[in-house]
């Protein structure tokens, strides 16, 4: 489960604690090809990356099952996240059959002109976003580039979490994320050489794209003691070493939301961050920003060992901002902006492309 999807499941139940009914549109894993309930939200299954034959798979089973699976949703409000051309076909589909569609974008790069997308996934998804009913951004900086690059409105929502006990321990300096270009997991074991007496450990599998960083991450890292590299790891199994962490750090150069911030700032753990989303960190005082591994210093101890009321403002800090309940109760005020409908009988489709 990437950090689009967890958002995804962690606003769909917030959504039926009030009120809403919520389905899911999903593709197939792990074979379980059946439609499920779960914890009272309807999956809907669509179709397994493999099936088709290749060159008309785009086309059936990945077009036709996706919108017989839209259409057996049935919903008032279809939800679609990420930069894909599910974006195209979800707004289609409302179109057609007189729907509400809504688009969340969940990195910066979304509402960039996108050329590194190929063109079957760049023109779809352009085509639905400048179309979409509304448009949630993550922040001030995603709605500057979509106004600046698609001339269009956008609102922001930031991602949230459910909220987690204060962190008080005096442990260790936590990386997480998947290991990808952007995310500079290099800068961790540079960091750490620096400070031979803190102990690092960093969570994460390798990109989309292959694996070359995250083998030579794991190879440098055997010759560093303060280092552990676990690979990935389940959320479960992630939210224990959040537990247990003093600090968190991020490397990455461009980001959308972290929900790792969200993470440590839901017990209080302080953060490193190279990427600060609308300047959280700095105006909220949840850490520190830095822009070079030159600027680690002394510092670095004091905020791991931040004292106890220090990480309760840290908490505090983030009730009042990223709790599923305050995006849910904003998500709702839009709607009702739009005159859609928006009461506890109206029903909502989710969808995450990836």
């Amino acid at each position: 489960m990437g950090g689009a999807e967890l958002q995804q499941a962690i606003i769909g139940r917030c959504l039926q604690k009030n009120g809403h009914e919520v389905s899911f549109a999903t593709t197939v894993f792990d074979g379980r090809r059946d439609d499920e309930i779960i914890d009272g939200m309807k999956i809907y299954k669509t179709f397994d990356s493999e099936d088709g034959l290749p060159g008309l798979r785009l086309l059936h089973p990945r077009l036709t099952k996706l919108w017989q699976t839209l259409k057996k949703a049935d919903a008032d409000i279809y939800y679609q996240r990420c930069a894909d051309r599910v974006t195209g076909i979800c707004e289609l589909f409302c179109r057609r059959y007189g729907r509400t569609f809504v688009h969340s974008g969940a990195h910066d790069s979304d509402f960039s002109p996108r050329p590194d997308l190929r063109m079957r996934e760049r023109i779809p998804y352009q085509w639905g976003l400048r179309r979409a009913d509304l448009v949630l951004v993550q922040s001030e900086q995603q709605k500057r580039l979509l106004k600046q690059n698609y001339g269009k409105d956008g609102y922001v929502l930031p991602n949230v979490y459910p909220k987690r006990s204060l962190t008080t321990c005096e442990g260790y300096v936590l990386w997480v994320g998947s290991m990808r270009d952007f995310r500079r997991p290099m800068h961790c074991l540079e960091i750490a050489k620096r400070f031979p007496n803190v102990k690092f450990i960093m969570i994460g599998g390798p990109g989309n794209r292959g694996t070359a960083i995250y083998d030579q991450v794991h190879l440098e890292a055997k010759n560093l003691p303060n280092v552990e590299c676990l690979g990935f790891q389940t959320l479960e199994v992630t939210e224990r070493y959040f537990d247990g962490a003093s600090l968190l750090l991020n490397t990455s150069s461009v980001e959308g939301f972290p929900n790792t911030y969200l993470q440590a700032w839901s017990r209080g753990i302080p953060t490193v961050g190279f990427f600060d989303p609308d300047n959280m960190i700095a105006k909220n005082d949840f850490g520190r920003v830095v822009s070079e591994v030159s600027e680690f210093g002394d510092w670095l101890d004091s905020l791991r060992n931040a004292p106890l009321d220090q990480r309760q403002r840290i908490q505090v800090g983030f009730e009042n901002q990223f709790t599923p309940q305050r995006y849910v109760d904003g998500f709702i005020d839009l709607l009702d902006q739009l005159d859609q409908p928006s009461t506890a009988d109206s029903s909502l489709g989710m969808n995450c492309a990836r």
